[in-house]
């Protein structure tokens, strides 16, 4: 009877680790999976002539953030050669 209940407990365990892990899993994939689908809508406006679209601030200190704040100064260049070539 003992060996079943230690049993019966190792499989409860064994389930509740199972799910938090998944939970966390989910978690730290939404870190990522958000951010770059923010940059990617923003992307794909800007794609379309939209210069005025605004760019996510990502505050991810790695290769996302650096990603956010290229697109911010891309669209920048775009601004002031489009400025400058109507002055032509």
């Amino acid at each position: 009877r003992n060996t079943e209940m230690t049993i019966r407990y190792a499989g409860i365990s064994a389930s509740i680790f199972v799910i938090v892990i998944t939970m966390l899993g989910i978690i730290f994939a939404n870190s990522f999976v958000i951010p770059i689908k923010k940059l990617t809508i923003a992307g794909n406006s800007i794609a379309e002539g939209n210069l005025d679209t605004e760019i996510p601030q990502i505050k991810t200190k790695d290769e996302v953030e650096d990603i956010s704040i290229t697109i911010q100064l891309l669209v920048g260049a775009l601004k002031y050669l489009k400025k400058s070539g109507k002055k032509k």
